[in-house]
């Protein structure tokens, strides 16, 4: 690897390191918060709140007509600075007016949304106000923040997601635990957290490009992007769609128990998968052009599954603790789900590291056809699972369609460039954390003090066993080197030999 290629990478890496911590610090607010939740919101309250959110990620990903996903291809098409400012200004202009006419629209039509989604207009007001949060996240604070990306300002890009992650903390302090405004005070929170955020970003942008606006450019992000909002609703489906069935077969207090368990199922892919991806996905297709890119491949997936397994492991053995600890007993039972939830995000985790040959062949079409597929399979497992499973069968049925939808990725891209990832290897490595986790759960011992002392052994028994039964001495030295400094992970495998 030339010094040139090695500063380039050490640049690339350093920023998409930055970049995922900062994407965990701007999604964290609600982990952060999750004891005060469980303290001062009931599980109807938190369901209620999950409606509200999940009814208006779908209204956006339609009215937004996929120009995010057009933005940087646009972008970095143009050399001239002027080119670029108007790809940028032309992208905000367009999401302000559309955002603005369609939180309008749906503040207008909030009591017939409410009745639809909750059976009444009782949340019509909830509407109103998620829908002016709406405008401003889509509208002043997406793409001044995809600007700063553009710009690799990766540093300006964490401070100011950790601000407004201070803005909702203090807010949501003085809204629920001193006014006592349950849901209005997550709401209102969020809501000035926005303002703050999105006035400083908007301003900012419009200085930094201008006031530009470009009819042909936005003509062609719009050309480029309207397809992904299919893509993006079939995400959606797969991870949200199990909420609406769970309003229809149970109620709000279940809603709010399983979203606390999909809680750390996304907890899971903050703190592993997303910053790994991060690192993994700028590099990737120029490793497929090196002669040992095979072997960078298989071995890059031994220590991803190592450290999204053993990431989940300790989320799925200390979830019950955490929960007695941090919530109201009605809530525990979350833990239960947790493990079922983190299997689909480890599947999950396991497609969007499987789909290189699909990439590098430029069949995207396969991609969307096996989340159509999974998509058509989770609302058939919904409608047969939740009716008589409720929370257990909603998350079963994610795993089913996550499965569904990893097989046919797999399965397609091995046919366009065949990996050896070592399957059975990591299929093992999985069991063995299945049956410490059994362990865990049939000991299940009390007091508290007690549970986390054993718990904690057992961690270490897994990382003892995957260190000197599943790693080989070359893989021993570079997780060793990984744990130590963590970005060097795409250092080692780029230095990889038979």
């Amino acid at each position: 690897m030339s010094t040139s290629t090695g500063n380039t990478f050490g640049t690339i890496a350093r920023h998409s390191l930055i970049y995922g911590i900062g994407n965990i610090i701007s999604r964290a607010v609600s982990f952060v918060m999750l004891p005060l939740y469980t303290h001062y919101l009931t599980p109807r309250d938190y369901g209620t709140v999950e409606l509200l959110s999940s009814t208006v990620d779908i209204i956006s990903i339609v009215a937004g007509i996929g120009l995010a996903s057009a933005i940087f291809k646009y972008y970095s098409q143009y050399e001239d600075k002027k080119d670029k400012d108007e790809v940028m200004s032309t992208a905000m202009i367009l999401l302000l007016l559309i955002s603005f006419a369609t939180a309008i629209t749906g503040s207008i039509l909030s009591p017939h949304i409410s009745k639809i989604v909750f059976g009444s207009e009782h949340n019509s007001y909830y509407f109103r106000i998620i829908f002016l949060i709406y405008f401003l996240d889509q509208g002043a604070v997406m793409v001044p923040l995809m600007l700063i990306r553009a710009e690799n300002r990766s540093g300006l890009f964490v401070g100011i997601s950790t601000v407004k992650l201070f803005i909702q903390i203090f807010f949501n302090i003085y809204f629920i635990v001193v006014l006592k405004m349950s849901i209005l005070g997550i709401l209102y929170s969020t809501l000035l957290a926005n303002i703050v955020i999105g006035s400083f970003l908007s301003y900012r942008a419009f200085r930094r490009t201008g006031f530009l606006f470009s009819k042909r450019k936005g003509k062609e992000m719009i050309r480029f992007g309207y397809p992904f909002i299919f893509v993006s609703l079939s995400s959606f489906a797969l991870t949200y769609s199990d909420r609406y069935f769970l309003n229809i077969y149970s109620n709000l207090e279940t809603i709010g128990i399983y979203a606390l368990a999909y809680k750390f199922g996304f907890l899971m892919g903050y703190l592993s998968a997303d910053p790994f991806m991060q690192i993994w996905e700028p590099q990737r297709f120029e490793i497929a052009k090196q002669e040992n890119a095979l072997l960078i491949f298989k071995r890059a997936f031994q220590y991803f599954n190592v450290l999204v397994v053993l990431v989940s492991l300790v989320l799925c053995i200390y979830v019950k603790d955490v929960l007695i600890i941090m919530s109201k007993s009605v809530y525990v039972e979350a833990y239960k789900m947790v493990p079922i939830v983190i299997l689909a995000y480890i599947i999950q985790a396991w497609t969007f590291y499987c789909n290189l040959g699909i990439y590098i062949k430029n069949r995207s079409n396969t991609m969307a056809a096996a989340s159509f597929i999974a998509t058509i399979s989770v609302i058939g497992l919904n409608f047969l699972l939740i009716p008589k499973y409720g929370a257990y069968g909603a998350a079963w049925a994610t795993v089913g369609a996550f499965l569904i939808r990893f097989v046919l990725v797999y399965y397609f891209s091995q046919k366009m460039y065949p990996i050896n990832y070592g399957l059975k290897k990591q299929a093992a490595l999985l069991a063995a954390a299945a049956f410490i986790y059994a362990a865990s759960r049939v000991i299940d011992l009390q007091p508290l003090a007690l549970s986390l002392m054993v718990n904690t052994v057992l961690v270490c028994l897994f990382i003892a066993g995957t260190y000197f039964i599943f790693l080989d001495d070359k893989e021993k030295n570079s997780m060793r080197s990984m744990v130590l400094i963590p970005v060097t992970f795409i250092r080692t495998v780029l230095n990889e030999r038979s």
